[in-house]
């Protein structure tokens, strides 16, 4: 008997808790078969960072991705029982947990800890990225992959032959780069409504002005339509005031990268 893989992708979870289980509930996400993937930034954010963690490690086929949340630097101080430490002294102890509710502070022993890498970052750019990554890092280079350390100097800036584009053989469509971003845009910060066959919808709904420009901008830059208003103030629309909705063909095309109905 064969079992097909769901696959799920989720971002931004910033410890809450509540959030994920709701999410992946009405995904129909089984913890046992199907695969998610977090996208980073698991914590720092709302209290339940530690419930978070806990929830991810019941599910089986999990893959992490560490965001900008998720590190801090050997030089950063850390809140123990025993007083204030630098991150790289911290072994077996407790550190500190701000709850943002309640204003108090616990203290619980780190589920785990990944070592910064020894050696010095390698800095490549190309087009649509400019990264440091660490000398294993695998890099997308006239389509092998190769490490970054076996990059030649004239390799790591040359802005032409870094992959820009994909291709999702099973349905014969070609991403650019710019469509790569929306789907990420998507993924991370959007939803997917559909009331019917055609009629299919993907929003936004944003606050801060610099993603608002952003997207608007790159919306423009593919000639993708779409309108731009404030939401009703009331509930969770108070923190996210404004929205940006997707409609029509470009709308079902999203649905079907994502293998919506």
């Amino acid at each position: 008997m064969i079992i097909k893989m769901k696959r799920y992708v989720v971002a931004d979870i910033h410890g809450n808790c509540k959030a994920l289980k709701q999410v992946l509930k009405r995904g129909k996400f089984d913890y046992k078969k199907d695969l998610l993937i977090v996208l980073g930034d698991v914590v720092d954010g709302f209290c339940d960072s530690y419930l978070v963690v806990e929830e991810l490690l019941k599910i089986k086929n999990i893959v992490f991705i560490i965001g900008n949340h998720d590190c801090i630097s050997s030089n950063t101080e850390v809140l123990t029982p025993n007083g204030w430490k630098l991150a790289k002294e911290i072994s077996d102890e407790k550190i500190a947990n701000f709850e943002i509710i309640t204003g108090n502070i616990s203290y619980e022993k780190p589920l785990s800890k990944i070592p910064l890498h020894k050696n010095k970052g390698i800095k490549i750019e190309g087009y649509l990225t400019k990264q440091d990554v660490t000398p294993g890092h695998q890099i997308i280079l006239d389509d092998k992959k190769v490490k970054a350390l076996e990059l030649s100097v004239k390799e790591k800036i040359n802005i032409n032959r870094f992959r820009n584009f994909g291709e999702i053989n099973s349905m014969g469509i070609k991403i650019s780069g710019d469509y790569l971003k929306l789907l990420t845009w998507v993924v991370c910060d959007g939803c997917m409504f559909s009331s019917s066959q055609n009629k299919k919808r993907i929003q936004f709904k944003l606050s801060k002005q610099r993603k608002i420009k952003n997207l608007k901008g790159l919306l423009d830059k593919m000639k993708i339509p779409y309108t731009f208003k404030k939401a009703t103030k009331s509930g969770l629309n108070k923190l996210q005031p404004y929205m940006i909705r997707i409609y029509g063909k470009e709308a079902r095309k999203i649905f079907k990268l994502f293998n919506g109905k």
